[in-house]
């Protein structure tokens, strides 16, 4: 599972979405998914995070954009729209039927200890070398400059995600 999802990860490209369809839901729901059923989401984690390919970098941007924007300012994810859907994905959201509706504690933890300031701001950082000579290079360059602005904000929706997650539904 876990290499499925690094190659759906791999496979990203563009950092504009407009509709329900978009591609970065499938991996998105995947990985919220593994969080709920193996208890080493730190492994798959890792892996993304070490941005080593232009496919993680494209995804640590369409992770963190629902992370870093209130849903009608994401650059990344076009506003929901009553005809087409869309919008940022929500983190939280499941893929598949589960009986188990939250995740194992050892995910929880890592993402609290993996989601703060310093880290995410130098994983943006390499996400943005790493896409330097690519055409999303625009898209993440405006993700780096609304950093300062959004830090605090995505600080928040990081603490509410992990509730979340951690919480039965």
């Amino acid at each position: 599972m876990r290499a499925a999802i690094l190659e759906e990860i791999d496979d990203q490209c563009g950092l504009r979405y407009e509709g329900a369809r978009a591609r970065p839901y499938r991996w998105i729901h995947a990985l919220t998914s593994y969080g709920v059923l193996r208890p080493d989401i730190e492994k798959l984690f890792n892996e993304w995070w070490r941005l080593n390919t232009i496919g993680r970098s494209v995804a640590f941007f369409q992770y963190m954009s629902c992370l870093m924007y209130s849903e009608n300012e994401n650059p990344i994810f076009g506003p929901w729209t009553p005809n087409a859907g869309g919008g940022p994905t929500r983190l939280s959201e499941f893929a598949g039927h589960l009986y188990k509706h939250c995740w194992l504690l050892p995910n929880v933890e890592f993402l609290r200890s993996t989601l703060t300031k310093p880290n995410v701001e130098q994983h943006l950082h390499g996400a943005v070398k790493m896409l330097q000579n690519e055409p999303e290079f625009s898209v993440a360059s405006q993700v780096e400059s609304d950093w300062p602005l959004c830090a605090d904000f995505l600080v928040s929706k990081c603490a509410e995600l992990c509730e979340m997650l951690a919480t039965k539904h």
